[in-house]
């Protein structure tokens, strides 16, 4: 992106930065910057790990606040349960206008896929100032980056981003041959994987999707591959494995956009490597609705040895009834 084209974007209120699209180097040479993470759920926690991990072995010096919005609006149902497009996008307007009027953000990453297939119908997309990021470009760049033209792939997400279909006409639009692509619903997934990443619910729903997925295709003697688009399904990764296994699959291998995300939000972050250190993370999470104590205590325990930070954020997230 040019600075020609940087302005224009700027003064027109229609800046859009996909994972194609480097962040501007300056983001990362401030004194501080405030990111926040929404998700529909703690699926995108694990986005802002990685970010939080990036940051630590960057050498970054200056604060890094890092927020995690949940956009769930009740406990009791979720987006896919709304009853048209029209009401999604809606809702994840009040959102992004509650995002940024409380947080005046330095970047928004929108670490969901189902909010990502309708984030450029929102009104906030098309008159927002800062640099927004949503998943679906990483996906489809994570699935570029790991297979070919002539591998069989599984799309495994929620209703609403297999029904956007967004992955499978991305793909295509690179060169990869719609008979080789296979789209899998996976509805209430994401909610077992929340309350428990590798319980018995959530292990019998992925072997019956897995197994419906296997139903649809012949892998012959092509290569065959599982993509995981849903933020909360990288949590029962081993599950994911187990169910090919059970099945009599090997896969060549599983596909987590989630890491592509955190990788390219951090790619500029080389130009802070310093002798010393003086950054200092601060991590929050914030969520209109109540998070159930089993889904703290499980994603709290996921993250407890390998990024303590996430897990005290989330065990002491702050409940805002108005937060939009």
């Amino acid at each position: 992106m040019n600075v020609l084209h940087l302005l224009i974007l700027l003064l027109t209120g229609n800046l859009i930065v996909t994972a194609q699209t480097l962040l501007p180097a300056d983001l990362m040479k401030g004194d501080s910057i405030r990111i926040v993470v929404t998700d529909s759920g703690l699926g995108g926690l694990s986005i802002a790990s990685r970010i939080a991990s990036n940051f630590m072995a960057s050498g970054y010096e200056g604060k890094v606040d890092i927020v995690f919005f949940n956009a769930l609006f009740d406990s009791a149902t979720g987006y896919n349960s709304l009853p048209d497009r029209e009401a999604k996008i809606k809702q994840f307007d009040e959102v992004l206008n509650a995002i940024s009027e409380r947080f005046s953000p330095d970047l928004i990453i929108i670490a969901c896929n189902t909010l990502s297939t309708f984030y450029k119908k929102t009104h906030f997309a098309n008159s927002v100032t800062i640099p927004v990021i949503d998943i679906v470009e990483s996906g489809i760049n994570a699935i570029k980056k790991s297979t070919s033209e002539n591998d069989r792939i599984i799309i495994f997400g929620t209703e609403t981003t297999i029904q956007e279909d967004v992955y499978r006409q991305g793909l295509i639009s690179k060169g990869y041959d719609s008979r080789m692509i296979i789209n899998q619903s996976c509805p209430q997934l994401q909610s077992y994987i929340e309350t428990d990443p590798y319980g018995e619910a959530a292990s019998f729903l992925i072997q019956s999707y897995v197994e419906e997925a296997l139903q649809t295709t012949n892998t012959g003697d092509a290569r065959l591959y599982a993509s995981l688009n849903c933020t909360h399904f990288g949590y029962a990764k081993d599950l994911w494995l187990q169910a090919f296994m059970n099945s009599g699959i090997v896969l060549s291998g599983i596909i987590d956009p989630n890491l592509e995300m955190a990788d390219q939000v951090c790619s500029n972050l080389h130009a802070r490597i310093t002798e010393t250190n003086k950054m200092r993370i601060v991590f929050s999470v914030f969520s209109k609705v109540g998070i159930s104590a089993e889904a703290v205590n499980s994603i709290s325990d996921y993250f407890h040895n390998t990024m303590p930070l996430i897990s005290s954020g989330l065990e002491n997230y702050h409940l805002e009834r108005s937060l939009f």
